[in-house]
Parts: structure tokens; sequence; C-alpha cells
């Protein structure tokens, strides 16, 4: 990581300075092993074996002089084989507990007493180091998604994953907190090319993901506070039916039956459009022969072909717009156009064309009420 400054408020010792430290980069990039914090005339480094715990040794490098000097070595001389003080390049250096010795209670009372001797800066450049970098499983967030029958699930730095059952935020209890080098890691890793170097240009990206087995996720990842984050929406891979998602079935297959016209599936985010949309191109292309044209940013629910003929198009690799593919689309001899969003007016003022010319249009919108959709 760089080095950050860092007001941390005036502190009596150097343990409690480190404690405050470790807090505020567990914030924004986990916790991490080693902190070293320097000021201008002292310099910290706080280690420890695990990322849990007080942290078990200190090495403080002090320049100093006069009485100040002389308080640090009667310290040093009456905590005995607490600590050991030496000097290095016109450095006090004060290492606790002395190499090849076991951290103990009167190991940290040597760091205090030392500590009484200063007076602690109120500013500090920080760099942690030793983070966790152990590689997060993708397929067991993907198995934790199922077990829990979540929708969502969020990994930021300092934080255990945190899932979203039934639209309450839920932290895991199976995962430990993660590191932003592991979240950064895990991003790489499920990236292809083009979206990686997307994330590195623009410090954002979206797209889609299938862990075989188990199901495909909407990704999305970006940058925030200088650290990475990641979000997965999951989508399972068997297709529910209505009467899985709770929807009148009867109103459903009614919907599904139209021959043309513009059919919209709206509500607020996360409450089941995307969803809503599939199922009812599952049942077309269950129960109809007919050609259904796709186009979607990213592409989530991967459809085959049953009785119908299913074509899906991404937003970006395949086409560039939404306006571009709906007025295409109509080159393509689809009996029905489903169109993953509409944001703009051009791809409306599109959808709406080609609903007039006898197809059957089908799209979601983010909206509270139908008033709000007309």
């Amino acid at each position: 990581m760089a080095e950050i400054v860092l007001g941390t408020g005036r502190h009596q010792s150097f343990r409690q300075l480190v404690a405050v430290i470790e807090r505020e980069l567990a914030k924004t990039y986990g916790t991490p092993r080693k902190i070293i914090a320097k000021s201008g005339d002292a310099e910290v480094t706080a280690e420890r074996s695990g990322f849990e715990g007080e942290f078990e040794s200190f090495t403080m490098r002090l320049q100093v002089a006069g009485s100040v000097l002389d308080a640090v070595k009667t310290a040093a001389a009456e905590l005995g084989g607490a600590c050991q003080l030496s000097e290095e390049d016109g450095w006090q250096v004060v290492v606790s507990p002395p190499l090849g010795s076991a951290p103990s209670e009167r190991s940290k009372e040597a760091v205090d007493e030392v500590s009484k001797c200063l007076t602690l800066s109120e500013v500090w450049r920080i760099e942690g180091d030793n983070y966790r970098v152990d590689p997060v499983s993708v397929e067991l967030l993907f198995q934790a998604m199922v077990q829990y029958k979540a929708s969502d699930v969020h990994l930021s730095p300092g934080e255990p994953p945190v899932f979203r059952i039934d639209t309450q935020a839920h932290r895991s209890e199976l995962f430990g907190p993660l590191s932003a080098a592991q979240i950064l890691t895990l991003i790489r890793q499920i990236t292809d090319d083009k979206h990686w170097r997307e994330f590195e240009s623009s410090h954002q990206c979206s797209f889609n993901f299938h862990q075989m087995g188990l199901g495909y996720s909407r990704v999305s990842a970006f940058i925030k506070s200088g650290s990475p984050h990641l979000t997965f929406r999951f989508l399972p891979e068997v297709i529910p039916s209505f009467e899985e998602l709770n929807i009148p079935s009867k109103t459903m297959t009614e919907l599904a039956n139209l021959h043309n016209g513009l059919l919209l599936v709206t509500g607020m985010t996360g409450s089941g459009k995307t969803t809503t949309v599939a199922a009812i191109v599952d049942w077309i292309n269950a129960h109809k022969q007919l050609h259904i044209l796709c186009i979607e940013n990213p592409i989530e629910y991967v459809h085959t072909n049953k009785k119908s003929v299913v074509s899906q198009r991404s937003l970006g690799a395949d086409v560039n717009s939404f306006d571009e593919a709906v007025t295409g689309a109509l080159r393509h001899d689809p009996d029905v156009i489903v169109i993953g969003e509409m944001r703009d007016a051009d791809t409306i003022r599109s959808a709406i064309n080609a609903a007039a010319t006898g197809h059957l249009v089908v799209s979601t919108l983010h909206s509270n009420t139908s008033c709000e959709v007309v």
C-alpha cells in the first residue's frame, strides 16, 4: 500500500497508537500483521504472528537527547530483559521484547514505560504490510449464497463478506475479514482481459460470471476510498417458474402469450424484475416456436434453445448501444425482442417503434409505481 498521512490525536503509548492505526487501516485495506508509523523524531514498527489480537513485538527508533535520552536509558535499564536498547546512526533503538524472546506482560510494560518518556506526535506517516493474501474461494462464496438463499454478497476490505438475505444485510460467520489485496486478486481472477482493462482505467466494471453447478452472478467491481470492492448478484442456473416466483401463473401466461405490444416489468432495485423477465422468456421458449432476441448488459440468465430459438446479445461485446441493437433487431427476423433495461429516450423510442410494427417487446424500468412508468 502507499504511505498515508494520518492525524491520530494525542496518545500516551505506542501500543495505544498502533491500535488506533490498525482500526483505521482495517477500514480501507484490511487487517495487517505489520504496521510502520513515522513522525519527525520517532518511528515504530509493530508486528504480530496472526491477523487478530494485540501486536506482539515493537521496534521503536527515537531521535532524543538530554533529559529525554536519560529517561529512555533509565526505563530500559529498569525493565531488565523485557527490552533491548542500542544506538544506530544517531537513533536510539528500543526492541521489545528483545530478539529471540517471547512476548510477555513485562514486554508490553516496557513499551508503555519508554513511551512515557516521550511526547508522541499527533500526525504520523503510516504503512501497513503483511495483509491477508490467501485466495478467496469464489466457489465457497456461491455455495454460501445458495446455503443462505442470499440475493447478493458484498466484499469490502476489513470486513467479512456481507450477504443480503430477505432484504437484510448479514455478516458471514463462515469467512473472516478480507483484505484489499484479497479482493483485488479475486477481481483479476474472475474478469476477462477486456473488463480488467476497464476496471484499471475507469475504476469500475460490470460483467456476468458463471460458477458451474451453482449459478450465475451479475458482478460489479469498483474502487471506493482507494480500495477495491466487489458485489455479486446471485442468479440460479435453472430459471424459476412463475409458480416458484409466487406470481400469478394465469396472468403471466396470458402476458407471455401476447403476439405484439410492449410488456414492461417495473419495480425498485432488487425487486426481481430481471428474474421475472427471464421467467417470461423461458415460458415462451418452452411453449412456442419463435425467434427471441435478447439484448442485455451484461447477459445474466443464459437461455438454451427449447421450442424457440433464443439469441442473446451483450452490450459492448456484440453491439454498442441498446438503441442501435433494437433498431438493428428488426432486420434479424425476431418475434420477441427482450431489452435488459430501458434507460434513455432513444431506447424507449426504438422499443415503442418495434412494438408498433408487430413485435412483442419485453423490458424493465426502475420505478416505484405504475403512474411513474406512464
